[in-house]
């Protein structure tokens, strides 16, 4: 069969679905195992140098912005800032830690009307964020945060 860009091919059917202009044509092909392997390394682009060509991004730049609770007292808070500092600086490459410090909420959350804010600026895989809002979800002395990616 030629292959044209645009082809769509199914490794677990076997099925090439050709796009032409309005119309679509389907032809169920099944082919055998050695031919689909050499399809997935065609749709794989080979590096010059060896291996596959990575799609995912390795890195990004992320910002966190939490607001914690005043209700333990400023050594908690310092405390809370220091063990997320240390967490991050663990799996990640810290670029910053901004403490804003002690600020008049919107609204009270959970009847406290201040926080403490600290913005963590921080470059990470992109499966670190979700273990770190994990952590954040399940920390008392949390009230609100924010976990996103920096353009």
């Amino acid at each position: 069969l030629d292959w044209m860009e645009g082809d769509v091919y199914n490794l677990f059917t076997g099925e090439i679905a050709v796009g032409i202009g309005k119309k679509s044509l389907t032809r169920n092909t099944k082919f055998d195992i050695i031919d689909s392997l050499s399809l997935l390394a065609f749709f794989c682009r080979r590096n010059p140098e060896g291996g596959v060509f990575n799609v995912a991004k390795l890195n990004a730049k992320y910002e966190l912005m939490a607001v914690y609770s005043l209700a333990n007292g400023e050594d908690a808070v310092k405390e809370l800032v220091e063990k997320f500092k240390s967490k991050i600086e663990a799996s990640a490459t810290l670029d910053e830690v901004n403490e804003w410090g002690k600020r008049k909420l919107a609204y009270p959350i959970n009847d406290e009307p201040d926080g403490y804010y600290a913005l963590y600026t921080f470059t990470a895989a992109p499966d670190f964020p979700a273990e770190l809002e994990r952590v954040l979800n399940i920390t008392d002395g949390v009230l609100r945060f924010l976990v996103t990616v920096v353009e």
